[in-house]
């Protein structure tokens, strides 16, 4: 497979991820305002995680050769330019935020009328955890113009996490 390819497939499933991401919140949304569930939301969202583990999958494979510290130093490097100071730990956020959009699909999946109910403290903390790293994945550690994406992406997820 050509570099190209292999970066497009690596660059595009976590864009599509995040967009079926963000679409799957805007889902949470309309369900909270109809006080019931909607289907397409949540699959969505689960669509978008499986799209965020094969771009894992991806980059480790195209990039990374299945090597967790190439990964951490790639991610160490990237943080060095844009901070001043490198660390590779950070990789372990990435695989926490998979984690968690996981674990939070099969919560939603398992209790689908949890959607329609008003956000707990819990579910807050963990919109700033997905906010948090899709600003960074999208806005701060990318070039312009994918930044210029990147923003209207985390401005669609702000609005829908508006009160």
């Amino acid at each position: 497979m050509t570099p190209l390819l292999s970066d497009l497939i690596v660059r595009g499933t976590i864009w599509i991820a995040l967009g079926l991401f963000v679409a799957g919140e805007a889902g949470r949304r309309v369900a909270r305002s109809r006080g019931r569930p909607t289907p397409w939301a949540l699959a969505a969202f689960a669509l978008g995680a499986a799209c965020c583990a094969l771009h894992f999958a991806a980059a480790f494979h195209w990039h990374h050769a299945w090597s967790h510290a190439r990964a951490a130093d790639e991610t160490a490097r990237q943080m060095a330019e844009v901070f001043g100071v490198g660390w590779g730990g950070s990789l372990w956020f990435n695989y926490l935020f998979l984690a968690a959009w996981i674990g939070d699909a099969m919560a939603w999946a398992w209790n689908p009328q949890a959607a329609a109910r008003p956000p707990s403290a819990a579910m807050w903390l963990l919109r700033g955890f997905y906010l948090l790293m899709i600003v960074n994945g999208t806005v701060v550690f990318v070039p312009w113009p994918t930044r210029l994406a990147g923003i209207v992406l985390s401005g669609l997820l702000l609005w829908t996490y508006r009160r």
